[in-house]
């Protein structure tokens, strides 16, 4: 099969389904299969989205729910739509993928999220986990990828790149020394509620590191590590956790 790209669906002249502001007031263009998996696409280029449309909604137990172009109507969609899974480009113009993905882990219910990029990569694929994203697509790959990915997220696998001891290397130098055990433990799925607890530190901590790492990893070059602080216990834990393989 070609590489996913801008195929066009005949019944969406306007290049993208119902805004998040239509979401009310207009229904998906087909009723959705008994059991398929709802999605929400959230992508700024009209041409992908309407790619990716008719991609989605030609396999049988997969149903785009909406499609929208920007990080606030993905946001509102997800909310009210509750998809399974959302499908986020990295570059949006107001935040990016990332952004949003963090942003749905305050949702009751939470929807599995893939980034799709252009450039997914062994270090977009590292930003992706310490954003809590299950899985990583490359737009340069092939359909039946994408169709995987979507299914294999919703039975709770992940769909990311390994990681080499070049890459983790590279992007630990960018990092603080107390980024290391909270992006060790998200590497191995460790839930925020657990981390905070084994760091002896505040749930709210811990988010807005989530924030700040997400900033470093994305900066050029290395940096140099800066003390930080943060609320609860004052009692130490270790700064030098190695960011070992995800757990089996």
């Amino acid at each position: 099969m070609p590489p996913i790209a801008g195929t066009c669906d005949p019944g969406d002249s306007q290049g993208m389904r119902p805004s998040a502001a239509d979401l009310s007031t207009e229904g998906p263009s087909s009723p959705a299969p008994e059991r398929s998996l709802g999605l929400v696409v959230v992508d700024d280029h009209p041409a992908v989205r309407r790619g990716l449309c008719a991609l989605l909604d030609g396999e049988e137990d997969l149903h785009v729910l909406a499609a929208v172009g920007s990080t606030r109507e993905g946001l509102a969609a997800i909310e009210r739509l509750h998809p399974d899974v959302a499908l986020l480009d990295f570059h949006l113009p107001d935040e990016d993928g990332l952004s949003i993905c963090l942003r749905t882990r305050r949702l009751a219910r939470r929807p599995r999220v893939i980034v799709f990029s252009a450039f997914a990569d062994e270090a977009l694929g590292l930003r992706a986990t310490v954003a809590g994203a299950e899985g990583l697509v490359s737009k340069g790959g092939s359909p039946d990828e994408l169709f995987a990915a979507i299914r294999a997220v919703t039975r709770g696998e992940r769909w990311l790149p390994p990681l080499s001891a070049e890459v983790l290397q590279a992007q630990g130098a960018k990092l603080d020394p107390e980024d290391l055990p909270v992006v060790s433990m998200l590497r191995d799925r460790v839930p925020e509620e657990e981390i905070a607890e084994t760091l002896r530190v505040e749930l709210s901590w811990l988010r807005a590191r989530r924030w700040a790492i997400l900033g470093r990893l994305g900066a050029r070059g290395e940096r140099r590590a800066r003390p930080a602080q943060r609320t609860g216990s004052s009692a130490p834990f270790s700064s030098t956790a190695p960011l070992g393989p995800p757990a089996a």
